[in-house]
């Protein structure tokens, strides 16, 4: 036997504050999208993509999104260490 539950507007709200915590980056990521070039070069935490051809031929148009974090050198290579360690 099914069971539904009905969501009023407290489990909704409920809902929502729990995917707002769980999902933080949600946030830097809407700042960015859509901006045009100028706008995306002005804000610190996006960054502009050219547009490209994938490999299957399919042109993919320029757009601004969240810049990635930077890692310093030392920690890159620490990284390469442990991979090429497990390895």
């Amino acid at each position: 036997m099914m069971r539904f539950v009905s969501l009023t507007p407290v489990r909704l709200s409920a809902l929502f504050g729990a995917a707002a915590l769980l999902l933080p980056s949600l946030g830097v990521a809407s700042e960015c999208k859509g901006k045009t070039q100028d706008v995306c070069a002005a804000t610190a935490a996006c960054v502009w993509v050219e547009g490209y051809t994938r490999k299957d031929g399919r042109e993919v148009n320029s757009y601004c999104r969240v810049a990635g974090a930077r890692k310093s050198v030392d920690e890159t290579n620490a990284e390469k260490l442990q991979t090429s360690a497990v390895r």
